[in-house]
């Protein structure tokens, strides 16, 4: 069996292979409106045989994080909490500089929506999620023409119930979602805010 080693990358999508006794490198441009026609454009030019080992890496979500091409997503959280990513920790990049900046979060203030509902620390329903404030925020989210949802409630990682609920309905809506309980199951609300908006958003 051949092995190819394919990196998808945003100027040339790179192939490493073994031919025989030497490793050979073959590079074709990317096309970033869809990044498998060019790995089957390599695979074509390269002309090895059917059975191959595939290895495939990939800098597309990353350069499109760096700079700033993702898609347009807005936050669904518990009221009150809009601005968790903004707010984050007290880690700074430079601890003693007095005009210190923080790098713009990927998501605007207009794009990051409350809605009423909330769990306890324990994972029991306190206030029951407002589904028709879901709908009616859906039909704003229309109006900015969000792509993307990021959900993150508060203890979803002890009951994920809430969350599923708000991604049925925007699903429902046209929306593609990003939940916190299956992105990063984990207790820390600005990480797994974090984490969840960086998937929404690529």
């Amino acid at each position: 069996m051949e092995i190819i080693g394919v990196d998808t990358g945003g100027t040339f999508t790179d192939f490493i292979f073994r031919d025989k006794s030497e490793w050979l490198v073959h590079k074709v441009p990317s096309t970033p409106n869809n990044p498998s026609e060019a790995v089957l454009k390599g695979f074509e030019e390269i002309g090895r045989g059917k059975r191959k080992q595939v290895v495939h890496g990939s800098t597309v979500g990353t350069n499109a994080l760096l700079e700033r091409k993702g898609s347009r997503t807005a936050l669904l959280t518990n009221k009150g909490f809009e601005d968790i990513l903004e707010i984050g920790r007290q880690e700074r990049t430079d601890l003693y500089k007095l005009d210190y900046q923080r790098e713009k979060v990927l998501i605007p203030r207009d794009f990051r929506f409350g809605v009423s509902g909330r769990l306890f620390a324990d994972g029991r329903e306190k206030e029951p999620l407002d589904q028709e404030e879901i709908l009616q925020i859906a039909q704003r989210m229309r109006e900015l023409e969000i792509e993307t949802v990021a959900i993150i409630f508060l203890y979803s990682y002890l009951n994920p119930y809430p969350e599923q609920i708000a991604a049925r309905i925007l699903k429902e809506e046209g929306f593609a979602v990003s939940t916190s309980h299956t992105i990063m199951n984990e207790f820390r609300e600005y990480e797994r805010t974090s984490t969840t908006v960086v998937n929404a958003y690529l």
